[in-house]
Order: structure tokens, then sequence, then C-alpha cells
């Protein structure tokens, strides 16, 4: 949340003109008044210039903000794994019709389904000398209290793929979370301000978390996750959402 300087003045401004005003009948009461007032206005001074200055105090204070809006985000979850052989569609659609999912549609080098009468994927295969296989979700809207459960879920469809497979390519998966906000990320205007500058490796903003091995791109109103494995993918994707990180 942004401190706007105009509601500031208002604090500031506001009971001075009151004073002016009514200055014969609140002079009575100024005195416990202007004690009052000059030990908020240093509070909340004190609080701007931390939010400011500050990286934790900065994420905790919007951490509260958060409890209280309930916000929601948008996310599309991309995964991407290969395999030496070709890849198994009739077992793929096998072991998805045990969970609660749908075909949509069934073509020879895609499949589209939908997961929970609500999530909709798109399975992408290229069979060549090993089997490429790409997974696409639409636009997921995740309310802020839905993260673990929609994480659990986005893993459930991995692993259905996976159990598809008879011989991995163990270096091949590639994960990709997009997070957008409804407004600004959190983290874009505070960092173009604060973060150091060796933690910066491009003009695009793409961070290098360290000892993580996920890379993560903030832009004005989304947060890119990548990473080789889909536990530190959401890992890394719970911590930012909840504001717990550290650089």
């Amino acid at each position: 949340m942004k401190f706007k300087p105009i509601i500031v003045l208002i604090i500031l401004i506001v009971p001075l003109l009151i004073y002016v005003l009514f200055k014969d009948s609140i002079k009575p009461i100024w005195n416990e008044f202007d004690t009052i007032f000059t030990i908020s206005s240093y509070s909340i001074s004190v609080i701007l210039l931390l939010y400011n200055l500050n990286l934790k105090f900065h994420f905790a204070i919007n951490r509260i903000f958060q409890w209280f809006k309930q916000d929601h985000t948008f996310w599309r979850f991309s995964y991407f794994i290969e395999q030496e052989n070709e890849f198994d569609k009739i077992l793929f659609i096998k072991n998805l019709k045990r969970l609660n999912i749908s075909i949509n549609k069934e073509y020879e080098d895609f499949i589209e389904f939908i997961y929970k009468d609500s999530y909709l994927f798109r399975l992408q295969i290229t069979n060549n000398e090993t089997s490429r296989i790409n997974l696409f979700s639409t636009r997921l809207i995740v309310p802020t209290k839905r993260i673990k459960p929609t994480i659990n879920e986005l893993i459930e469809v991995t692993e259905v793929i996976e159990n598809s497979l008879s011989s991995i390519i163990s270096d091949s998966k590639k994960f990709d979370l997009i997070i957008e906000y409804p407004k600004t990320s959190p983290f874009y205007s505070y960092w173009i301000k604060k973060l150091p500058e060796q933690s910066i490796y491009n003009f695009n903003f793409s961070i290098r978390i360290p000892n993580n091995e996920n890379i993560v791109s903030v832009n004005k109103n989304q947060l890119i996750i990548k990473s080789n494995s889909i536990n530190k993918l959401f890992d890394t994707t719970k911590d930012y959402l909840s504001l717990q990180i550290e650089i």
C-alpha cells in the first residue's frame, strides 16, 4: 500500500485548522490534544521512514494490509519435460480419468482437459527422437486463501504426466509460473529504489535469489518464477506471495 503525501498533509493540517477556527472553545483541552497530536505525528513519521527504508518492515506492513484486503492474484503455469520414448497418450488419458478430469479436446499433437470443472490445461506433444511434453494452464484466479490448495492441485496434474512417462530425461524439467497482480506488484517500486546493485544482472530486473536455484523476474505487476524443481518453484511462490523473503 502506498502512503500518499496528501493524506499526511491532512493529518498534519486539519488539527491546526480546528485550533485556529475554534480557538476559544478548544483551548481548555488543547494542551492534552497537543501532546497526543505530537506523539501521533512523530509515530507516523517513524513508520513512514521505516516503511521506505527497511525491507522487512516494508513487507511486514504490506502483509497486514493483505490480511484485510483478502486479495487474489492471477497465475499462468507451464511445465516442460522430455522422455526418450514416444509419449503414451492412451496411458495418460487413462491416468487423467482417475482424477476429477474431463477431456475437452483431443488431437494428435495436443490434449486439452478440464480439471475439477474449473481449470483448463493444454498438453502439447512433440514426438521425434525424444518426446517433448509442454503443459500450459489458462489464466487461473487464485484467492489468497487458496494458494496452498491451488499449488497442491497443480502438483497433482504434473504427477499425472510424470506417471505416464517411462523414461524421463532427468535434466529436462522446467517449471514456469507467471503471477500477475491486479495492481502493481508490491516488490516493483521498492526494488527499483532499494535493490543492491550486485543483485541485478540485467536490465529486466531479473533477480537471482542467493542459495536458491530459482530465478525470479519482477515486472510492474508480475512475478515470473522459473525452476527445474516444482517443490522449489512453489516454495518460492509461497514466500513471495506471503511477502516473507530475504534478499
